[in-house]
């Protein structure tokens, strides 16, 4: 949960030594989750029969109310007339939810869409089970041995390095420290795959003693084992597990400590790496041009000293270093950010100019392995830090694509659209085609067994056509986005607090703008024309 409350407090009943119970208790404590799950299932059993559970109150005699001293009699005839759409129709002061937290409005909308899906029909009768499911007494674990594994970040021979590398580039196994590090040419902008405990130092000593202002865009929790860090992934499709959707920076962070806390109370944990496969020469082999590997597990035992999550790694840091400056911007993988996210980079570092912006404060952004989301970052950054004010004519270029296009370019990951997008089409035929081949293969063969599994690698190869195709055009929607980004600064500079850039994309100019640039962003690269708008006017309401 957020470390903040949004709306309400909880206040004990117990009077405090010395009180009677008369006198309310001073202090008073944000909603935990069970708390606010507590109270939503308290409220709900009100508007309903004590026995049997949460029902529509309609033909009751009697309601229950948000207070548990009134009762209410029968509604009027009139009252009763209301239309069968409105939910207090079904459900007694509906309305008095806008009194509760945002977390227990959230779970009372999603009660109410299951039990009645459509306005007029009777809930169940008896849905105390399913609620108890949806909010059961003890939260369940991060960490469940059974469907996720713990999986090493970095990527053996996946590392790209530009000009100013931080290591000797014959060096694989050093180079692991601080994965795919690069700077943009004349920017203060950096970026790099999730480092190791020692990675996070190398890079801020690089910097030279200037202030060091670092953004991690991970929506995935991360936890530090012997000084490496380690994500949950999915052992049934080997995909990351993101802790919660759409969570905030302080959730992320709160789940990745109670991950360590669960880690540390088992004592010892099993955790998976990729090791390079050796050749009968004793040198690593090469599959498809890629360093092949396998998945190893090696068991490890945890203690307060090699067991820490990345807040831990950077409170150590930022005692030695005080200019270094940290901050979470969860932003969802393989996915075009919204603009909210580009909204917290550009507020972000328009905060630490304004503390640094005497002292050439450099910028550096990470992700997973230090592409897609770092590379949105870094090409955010870039356009924030050559706009300063609206309608810049200094500038070298007279238009805000060219800005976009400069900055994209000056990215390594982004260097040609054609290429990357190419890419994903090449990658998304080639496991269409191997989906054909083991579908064949198991049409013809005679053992169940072996035509389970056949049918099985079938389906994730096509899986992985679709995700490939997926990914192609959220690249052309990123892209496109940037664009957008970059007429924002044109328009109103890059340190504006009104409208934001989130404010100025509800705008339907901007929407359609925005749609139109990626459909001629998808012809240029030859995918097919989008078939939904990229961003909904519904989306930022």
């Amino acid at each position: 949960m957020a470390n903040e409350p949004d709306y309400i407090l909880f206040r004990p009943d117990a009077a405090p030594t010395g009180r009677t119970r008369e006198t309310p208790p001073d202090k008073v404590y944000p909603l935990t989750q069970g708390l606010w799950q507590q109270e939503t299932l308290d409220t709900l059993k009100m508007y309903g029969d004590k026995e049997a559970g949460f029902t529509p109150v309609r033909g009751k005699e009697v309601q229950g109310t948000l207070f548990p001293m009134d009762e209410v009699a029968t509604p009027t005839k009139t009252e009763k007339a209301k239309p069968a759409d409105d939910p207090s129709s079904l459900i007694p002061h509906w309305s008095n939810f806008k009194f509760f937290s945002e977390d227990t409005l959230r779970l009372a909308r999603k009660l109410k869409d299951i039990y009645l899906p459509k306005f007029g029909q009777e809930a169940p009768a008896k849905p105390v089970g399913k609620l108890h499911e949806m909010c059961p007494a003890v939260e369940k674990p991060v960490f469940d041995p059974k469907t996720a594994e713990l999986k090493a970040d970095q990527f053996p021979d996946r590392i790209r390095y530009t000009e100013g590398g931080l290591y000797q580039s014959k060096d694989p196994k050093v180079q692991e420290n601080a994965p795919n590090y690069r700077k943009m040419p004349d920017k203060p902008v950096h970026g790099v795959g999730q480092p190791t405990r020692q990675g996070f130092e190398d890079v801020i000593k690089k910097m030279n003693g200037k202030p060091v202002v670092w953004a991690n865009t991970r929506a995935e929790g991360v936890v530090y084992v012997e000084g490496k860090p380690y994500n949950l992934r999915q052992i049934e499709g080997m995909e990351n597990v993101d802790l919660k959707k759409g969570a905030s920076a302080q959730e992320v962070e709160a789940m990745e400590e109670k991950l360590k806390k669960e880690l540390m109370a088992r004592g010892s944990i099993k955790v998976a790496e990729e090791v390079p496969v050796l050749g009968p020469d004793n040198k690593p082999v090469k599959e498809n041009g890629r360093l092949k590997t396998r998945r190893v597990l090696r068991e490890v035992k945890l203690n307060a000293d090699n067991c820490q999550t990345t807040q831990d790694i950077v409170q150590d840091l930022q005692a030695k270093y005080p200019n270094f400056e940290y901050r979470r911007i969860p932003l969802t993988d393989e996915k075009s950010p919204d603009p909210q996210g580009l909204d917290s980079v550009r507020n972000f570092m328009n905060e630490m100019s304004t503390k640094y912006g005497d002292k050439d404060p450099q910028y550096v952004f990470n992700c997973h392995q230090g592409k897609g989301r770092t590379t949105t970052a870094m090409v955010t950054a870039g356009i924030t830090l050559d706009g300063k004010g609206p309608r810049q004519l200094e500038l070298p270029f007279d238009e805000s694509r060219d800005r976009a296009e400069r900055n994209i370019k000056d990215n390594a990951q982004m260097l040609n659209l054609k290429t990357t997008v190419g890419d994903y089409q090449k990658k998304t035929k080639d496991a269409e085609a191997l989906a054909g081949r083991l579908s064949a293969q198991a049409a013809a063969e005679a053992d169940p067994a072996r035509q389970a599994e056949l049918e099985a690698q079938a389906g994730r190869a096509q899986a992985d056509a679709i995700r490939n195709a997926e990914n192609a055009q959220e690249f052309t929607k990123r892209y496109a986005l940037l664009q957008k980004y970059s007429d924002y600064v044109t328009d109103h500079g890059s340190t504006a607090k009104t409208p934001s850039f989130e404010e100025w994309m509800k705008d339907s100019t901007q929407q359609a703008d925005l749609q139109s640039k990626w459909a001629s962003l998808n012809q240029l690269c030859g995918l097919a024309a989008p078939l939904q708008p990229l961003q909904s006017q519904t989306a930022y309401a």
